[in-house]
């Protein structure tokens, strides 16, 4: 790869660590599902179509890239991080089921925004022999978002609706932005 000046890689570092936080909140729907239908007392039917209709936020998407070019690339990738992390610490304090289905569509469209703009940002940034190795840096450092939760799941085992520290936790995030 070609040689990075400090401030490409100050920004592919902090796109990666954008797309770890992103990536965190993005996960831990599927691995908290079984926490949150005992919180909530929901059956399998309930939780499936909270799961099916947290797809719908990929709509925002659609609107997101649309606006990518007006407010510009790297303010939309602050904007949709900024939302992932509000929305997932405030599915620790859901009141409900469909309050938490509604902050999970946030969530899980913010996301998808954020690591379409993320990435596509880290390739304009990165020198053109370098863009390759840009791409797999980006992509393992957004991996840790996966694994930390994976890590943190032990927590809800702990007392009852101690699932929701792991996700309250995504508002340290926020000591980043």
């Amino acid at each position: 790869p070609e040689a990075m000046t400090a401030d490409q890689t100050r920004m592919i570092a902090t796109i990666s660590l954008l797309m770890a936080l992103a990536e965190y909140g993005a996960t831990l729907l599927n691995q908290t599902v079984d926490y949150v239908a005992k919180t909530y007392g929901a059956t399998d039917a309930q939780i499936g179509v909270v799961s099916s209709v947290t797809r719908v936020g990929n709509l925002i998407v659609i609107v997101g890239g649309l606006l990518s070019d007006r407010i510009g690339r790297r303010r939309l990738l602050l904007v949709t991080t900024t939302a992932i992390l509000l929305c997932t610490a405030l599915c620790a304090v859901a009141p409900s089921l469909a309050a938490f289905g509604i902050l999970q569509t946030v969530v899980n469209g913010a996301t998808n925004l954020a690591l379409m703009v993320g990435f596509i940002v880290a390739v304009e940034e990165a020198p053109e022999a370098s863009r390759t190795y840009t791409i797999a840096i980006v992509g393992i450092a957004s991996g840790l978002g996966f694994i930390v939760p994976a890590l943190l799941l032990p927590v809800a085992d702990v007392p009852r609706d101690a699932w929701r520290i792991i996700y309250a936790l995504a508002a340290l995030g926020f000591l980043f932005l």
